[in-house]
């Protein structure tokens, strides 16, 4: 799935209730490491694998939260329907607390490129 902050939101908090989210993607392509959350800026987008249920029938609610910002309406939800789920029922699941892990990316020590590229020595540099 592709996450993308589109709006002129500062931040934006995405959860899935009891899911691990692993991140492959974040501008760049990454080291796969896993998330409980995905927080985005503006303009920044994501791709993500959710870890999957061993009932094909689920149904869940992807929570955004921007509640790190001033938003009228911080709260938005988008319905996640597994392949034999029922497209007449509401997902029933609740609201997990984005805010344990803060309004900040992730940790950087998290995140590594697939492809690192070494730095060279600039040619000069000044202060």
């Amino acid at each position: 799935m592709t996450v993308i902050e589109n709006d002129i939101v500062a931040v934006q908090i995405s959860t899935i209730k009891d899911r691990c989210i692993q991140r492959q993607e974040a501008d760049m392509r990454l080291q796969p490491y896993d998330r409980s959350v995905v927080t985005l800026g503006a303009g920044q987008g994501t791709d993500v694998i959710v870890q999957g249920l061993s009932s094909p029938k689920g149904i869940y609610w992807i929570r955004n939260n921007a509640t790190c910002a001033e938003a009228r309406q911080p709260h938005a939800l988008a319905a996640l329907y597994y392949q034999n789920a029922s497209p007449v029922v509401l997902p029933t699941s609740t609201a997990s607390n984005p805010h344990s892990v803060g309004c900040d990316n992730d940790p950087i020590d998290a995140i590594a490129p697939i492809y690192p590229l070494a730095l060279t020595d600039p040619d000069q540099t000044s202060r």
